[in-house]
């Protein structure tokens, strides 16, 4: 990547209940969404943020359900890109589909309606939205999902750039807690454990990367890393000023290079579970 400034925007859900910091005082040039991760689950909510103005969202006032946040923020991300085409770019899109509360426009949720044998979910504390269809609304939520990465990748051909981008798609963590949807959809893959744990179900998530002439299609990368601490420092150009560790060497070459390598897991742990992640070196990892 070359050593000279680049824009960053990041559109999407901004974890900070609890934590100190926003997008802008973090190196990104423009941000685009939900600034906390509780707001985060509503997505017919009255506003978003731009930077650190609100911005509204039309008809959704008085509980009304008009505007679908997730197409707001896709549709901010596609014109950063549009109006970023002739420079080096960053565009950090923390889609927040799927996930609690689980609403979708009735586009999506009609193409599986009746497709499946449908269960109900009922928040008894009622904070969030009761949903009937729940198996039809999160295939909805992971379709809609898809269909604007589609629009993303579908842009970088139309501006002639696609040659010259990679893109990282990933998930933050395993599925959600049993009881919702992944023991239907066998969203862990047959992995135990699910999100909230450190079993492999909680951990081990996708990580598909697109970047023609690079990374050749269809092909798969043994590579083990801890994507949260590894991927931010690998994007950024060497000239960003961002501290060098060893994942700057270790964690993405293997998508391109033909050698073979292993990187190691970072030690942690969750508070809501007594299981615990082990750095392995050299070795396929374990948990």
């Amino acid at each position: 990547m070359p050593a000279m400034p680049l824009e960053a925007s990041a559109n999407g859900g901004w974890v900070t209940k609890g934590r100190p910091g926003v997008p802008w005082k973090h190196g990104f040039d423009q941000f685009f969404g939900y600034l906390n991760q509780v707001h985060a689950h509503w997505y017919y909510t009255p506003f978003l943020y731009e930077n650190d103005k609100r911005f509204p969202l039309e008809g959704n006032t008085d509980s009304k359900r008009t505007t679908y946040s997730h197409d707001v923020i896709a549709g901010k991300a596609l014109d950063f890109i549009r109006s970023h085409k002739d420079g080096p770019f960053f565009c950090y899109m923390p889609f927040t589909v799927p996930h609690v509360e689980w609403l979708v426009p009735e586009d999506s949720l009609s193409q599986y309606r009746g497709k499946f044998p449908e269960v109900s979910y009922v928040d008894p504390s009622k904070h969030y939205a009761d949903q009937p269809e729940l198996r039809a609304a999160y295939a909805g939520m992971v379709t809609r999902l898809d269909r604007d990465i589609g629009r993303v990748l579908a842009l970088l051909d139309e501006l002639g750039i696609a040659d010259n981008t990679i893109v990282f798609f990933a998930s933050d963590n395993g599925a959600a807690l049993p009881g919702r949807n992944e023991l239907f959809f066998d969203s862990t893959a047959g992995f135990r454990g699910n999100k909230g744990n450190m079993y492999e179900g909680g951990l081990r998530v996708p990580l598909v990367v697109r970047w023609p002439g690079k990374v050749p299609k269809g092909s798969v990368s043994d590579m083990h890393g801890c994507l949260r601490t590894s991927c931010l420092p690998s994007r950024r150009s060497p000239g960003s000023g961002l501290r060098k560790t060893w994942t700057d060497i270790q964690c993405f070459p293997p998508f391109w290079a033909r050698r073979r390598s292993r990187t190691n897991i970072c030690t942690g742990s969750c508070p809501t579970s007594t299981s615990r992640a082990y750095r392995m070196t050299h070795a396929p990892w374990l948990l």
